[in-house]
């Protein structure tokens, strides 16, 4: 079935929640057009920042030719998806430097439809203890101080009602010894 869609009908979406990933992971930076068209002829281009191009599809294949170089053999586009206007793309082995804004645009000689991604990288977490770096406190060693606070506070306060009555009962003997 063949689609006729004027340019300013088509939409680049990309969801608004960032995507955040570890170090070292993949990540797919989702993305599709709407209405879903067949994207195969067209020119598909992922930059980051402002310069930087990421992946570019062109004349039914990937150019290569001004991708940024931290980016080269570390990204897909899966150009099966493409027929189905997805145009998602996954990056390979990710690293801290990755992390920002990317962009997915549709390119024709006269208009260029956009949607942004913004891509966190997160710390890995010690297998250990399962805490991400920078978090020394693990949950138990919490949970300890927790206690140990809320057991001086209870001792703090025991020792003030135990003192009040100790001098009230030393009032309450010297009345009665001055009675006698």
């Amino acid at each position: 079935m063949i689609v006729s869609v004027r340019p300013g009908d088509l939409k680049v979406f990309c969801p608004p929640m960032p995507v955040q990933t570890e170090p070292g992971q993949d990540v797919v930076l989702s993305c599709s057009v709407e209405p879903q068209i067949n994207l195969t002829g067209q020119t598909v281009e992922w930059t980051r920042g402002t310069d930087d191009v990421v992946h570019r599809y062109r004349s039914q294949g990937d150019d290569k030719t001004d991708q940024h170089q931290r980016f080269n053999n570390r990204t897909f586009l899966n150009h099966q998806n493409l027929e189905n206007g997805n145009v998602s793309l996954r990056l390979n082995n990710v690293t801290k430097e990755d992390e920002g804004n990317y962009s997915c645009c549709l390119r024709k000689k006269d208009w260029v439809r956009c949607s942004t991604i913004t891509l966190i990288v997160v710390p890995q977490r010690d297998k250990r203890t399962n805490n991400r770096p920078g978090s020394a406190l693990s949950p138990g060693v919490i949970a300890a101080i927790v206690l140990v606070v809320l057991g001086v506070g209870v001792l703090g306060v025991l020792a003030v009602l135990f003192r009040r009555r100790t001098r009230s009962d030393l009032q309450t003997d010297s009345a009665c010894i001055a009675l006698r």
